[in-house]
């Protein structure tokens, strides 16, 4: 059997539940840097579940996101794989490992869940180059994503897609609930009986642009619901602008359980999304595996991978903010469920695991 390493910021549960279906066909081990990162909404799976060999680096946790430990190029001096996987070039601890796998001339992949091409300092953007272009093969949700890559020394014929996903096949709605159906599910669940419900989720950061959201929310019906899940710095100013503006019809509440977050979503008659920036954007995938519509900002990469415009959802630009009452409106006379779903049944965690076998020549 072959052996993979796999080098993982933190053990979200949507790359556990990948790792665990790897892990079936290879020897896998994987070191994390940190438990939790940032403001994570992530609940994590228990770790009697997991089938792989891991290890918590211990290390300097520096900031949200950022980390320092020598334990990865130790190890790898001890031990030989087939195969060594990076998820990041961005922390002291990638950064230093792949320095030490480019010295020892050892073979490595990365692993990119989108990026946003920006204007570097030439010290940043030779930094960028050296440790991406170093890679003998990149993982990419998208080839959305391939210009960036390019941008920074990797070859197209290197770039390697797979459909990235959070969702399993079974927790994809079967059928599109009937009217009576949601009505019955919002009692159970404690959402709102009455009007129309959205959803939207996400860090309460600047980059998610949630006061954009709130501010043009204030233009809609008052039987127009927004349920706005998520946690972070931003939380208390939100409350205020909400309580000032007197916005009855936006409804803060904590991250959820994933079960409970797709019955929100089930439950409701469409989720909103105007990032500034997103990496990637799974939440857009799991709106859809709800049969409900997307709206997004098309700042959100998964919405130019996954929404069909004017079929299960729209895109919209946010420099055509002044749009976004009427877009909300049109979102809701999309009675297309069965186009959300079919979109969703492509990107699941057991599609995306048989494409990383085919990709490293594994038979699953």
């Amino acid at each position: 059997m072959k052996s993979c390493f796999f080098l993982f910021s933190h053990p979200a549960p949507y790359k556990v539940n990948l790792f665990n279906g790897l892990a079936k066909h290879l020897r896998l081990t994987v070191f994390f840097e940190r438990e939790l990162s940032g403001y994570a909404k992530d609940q994590y799976v228990a770790k009697d579940h997991w089938k792989f060999q891991y290890r918590m680096l211990k290390g300097l946790k520096l900031g949200k996101e950022n980390h320092l430990s020598l334990e990865v190029q130790d190890h790898l001096k001890k031990h030989h794989y087939d195969f060594v996987v990076l998820n990041g070039y961005s922390t002291l601890t990638e950064i230093l490992t792949i320095l030490y796998l480019q010295k020892h001339k050892i073979p490595y992949y990365l692993y990119v869940n989108g990026g946003v091409i920006r204007k570097d300092m030439p010290w940043k953007f030779a930094l960028k180059k050296k440790l991406i272009a170093g890679a003998i093969g990149y993982f990419s949700p998208t080839p959305l994503v391939d210009d960036y890559l390019i941008h920074y020394g990797a070859t197209k014929d290197r770039i390697y897609h797979y459909p990235y996903s959070t969702i399993f096949e079974e927790e994809i709605l079967k059928k599109p609930l009937l009217l009576e159906e949601k009505k019955l599910l919002r009692k159970t669940i404690g959402l709102p009986q009455s009007g129309k419900v959205f959803m939207s989720i996400g860090q309460f950061i600047p980059r998610k642009n949630f006061t954009t959201l709130i501010k043009a929310w204030k233009a809609l019906p008052k039987q127009y619901q927004m349920i706005l899940v998520g946690n972070g710095p931003l939380k208390n100013l939100y409350q205020r602008w909400i309580k000032r503006e007197q916005l009855t019809n936006i409804i803060l509440k904590p991250f959820q359980p994933k079960n409970l977050l797709l019955s929100m979503l089930r439950a409701s008659d469409g989720f909103v999304l105007l990032s500034k920036e997103d990496i990637y954007g799974h939440v857009v995938n799991e709106a859809l595996s709800q049969g409900i519509p997307v709206l997004s900002s098309d700042a959100v990469i998964s919405s130019r991978v996954l929404i069909q415009q004017g079929v299960n959802g729209y895109r919209l630009s946010l420099k055509a903010i002044e749009s976004f009452p009427k877009k909300v409106k049109q979102l809701i006379t999309l009675q297309n469920p069965e186009a959300s779903l079919a979109i969703a049944r492509q990107y699941t965690i057991e599609k995306m695991v048989k494409v990383h076998l085919d990709l490293l020549g594994i038979q699953s």
